[in-house]
């Protein structure tokens, strides 16, 4: 099966696109050039709904530091 760009960290897309990665995300560039930031949780999941309680408010708290270190807002990332 293929990997997806955001669970294969050694495809050069990925390593150019990634910005900022911790234990529950990783943060990138949009790979559209759009101006916006695209978050994927570190584990590869189809869904979010499929990411437990913990994963999920670990997840959100994560990426609302990411955007206040930014001085950014939620309409910054896809």
């Amino acid at each position: 099966a293929p990997v997806c760009i955001s669970c294969d960290t050694t495809n050069p897309l990925s390593q150019a696109s990634l910005l900022q990665e911790n234990s529950t995300l990783r943060i990138w560039l949009d790979a559209q050039l759009r101006e916006k930031f695209v978050v994927t949780p570190i584990r590869h999941i189809e869904r979010l709904s499929a990411m437990t309680k913990d994963e999920m408010n670990r997840f959100w708290n994560d990426t609302q530091a990411f955007l206040d270190q930014q001085g950014c807002t939620w309409q910054s990332m896809i």
